[in-house]
């Protein structure tokens, strides 16, 4: 669907259609064309999120579609923008060479990092100070729930700036009312990508993590692998043996002094038995017995294992219902429910289903 044949200025529908996939297209006057591209965008992202928290999608099929979402889609999309206002431009190499394009161009470059914007205007000693403030920022609070805000905020001024030095004196007063109104919505797309999006994602979604508080689930995870959790999962089925969960720091559970308790807010164990289970331990092996028989756990994790003498439960032990007897898989070295006793299903975050860095030890958990 065309709209009104105007001029249009290529940089400002790519940087619009960066920012917002689609919103180029509509600003050109392709209303259709725009809401293929955001749905696509959309589609292509739930395509990701379900390869991400999937036990049964590998690792490059996993980050094929989040390449595609985050780069390869937005590119093409930006591309296409260009062309469309190219041929709503009535001279697309004047307008292309006019400072109000410039100042677009300034801002999309600007978006893609902070100083990008001021090393095309040629201002180099601005375009140095918002890199390196930007990097030692991040470097110091990355980690901190208000870098998300600082980070903004520095875009926006980045942008700001690079927007009123591509103008000349006479036309300031102008430009600030378009880059009030640019910048507005900006600030509210760059918050949803920075802060709403991945609060929300991160609580009822998935999560990812790092695993490090000690060495109990080594060789199957080890400190410091970054993992991904799916906390949808058990909303449609129960948690079972076998599988490895992140679960709340229990309140009886001491962290070492040494070590911030921000960082350990959960463990990481595999689901030894369920609800119903008993267990019994006999020459340092763990078993579960059902129907009153001795059965190995199916895993076969625990077999060879010496369990140790030091234990918070006595057995035999029945795991009561609605409630799990977590392990790690380092028997030896783990800190698990023979400590702190059975775990409820509320105490559960999540299904841990995969190690994706480093890249070296990537691996999906059935």
């Amino acid at each position: 669907m065309e709209g009104i044949s105007i001029e249009k200025k290529p940089w400002l529908a790519v940087t619009l259609s960066w920012i917002l996939p689609g919103l180029g297209q509509y600003y050109c006057g392709y209303l259709v064309r725009g809401i293929f591209c955001f749905l696509s965008v959309v589609l292509f992202y739930i395509l990701s999120l379900l390869a991400t928290l999937s036990t049964k999608i590998n690792g490059n099929v996993m980050t094929l579609m989040i390449l595609i979402y985050l780069l390869i889609l937005p590119i093409l999309i930006c591309i296409d923008a260009f062309r469309l206002a190219k041929r709503k431009s009535s001279n697309p190499i004047e307008s292309e060479q006019s400072t109000t394009n410039d100042r677009w161009k300034a801002i999309f470059f600007s978006i893609l990092f902070p100083g990008f914007g001021h090393i095309y205007l040629k201002k180099y000693f601005f375009a140095a100070l918002l890199i390196v403030t930007f990097l030692f920022l991040r470097s110091k609070l990355s980690e901190s729930v208000y870098f998300p805000f600082i980070s903004i905020f520095i875009y926006m001024f980045a942008c700001s700036h690079a927007y009123v030095s591509a103008y000349s004196y006479d036309s300031k007063k102008q430009a600030a009312k378009v880059l009030i109104i640019f910048l507005a919505f900006f600030a509210l797309m760059k918050g949803n990508y920075e802060i709403i999006k991945p609060y929300l994602v991160g609580k009822y979604i998935g999560q990812v993590s790092i695993d490090a508080f000690g060495a109990s689930m080594e060789p199957t995870m080890t400190v410091g692998d970054k993992v991904i959790i799916n906390k949808l999962i058990y909303r449609w089925q129960k948690p079972k043996r076998g599988d490895i969960i992140a679960l709340k720091m229990p309140e009886n559970v001491e962290i070492p002094k040494n070590i911030p308790k921000d960082k350990f807010s959960f463990l990481c164990k595999r689901i030894a038995a369920a609800g119903g289970d008993s267990i019994r331990v006999e020459l340092g092996q763990i078993f579960l017995i059902t129907d009153q028989e001795k059965i190995p756990d199916p895993n076969d994790l625990y077999k060879h294992q010496d369990v140790g003498d030091s234990f918070g439960v006595h057995y035999p032990y029945i795991v009561p219902e609605n409630h799990y007897f977590v392990l790690g898989d380092n028997l030896q070295n783990s800190t698990d429910s023979r400590n702190f006793g059975s775990i409820s299903k509320d105490m559960i975050i999540g299904k841990v289903v995969r190690i994706y860095w480093p890249l070296s030890r990537a691996n999906v958990f059935p």
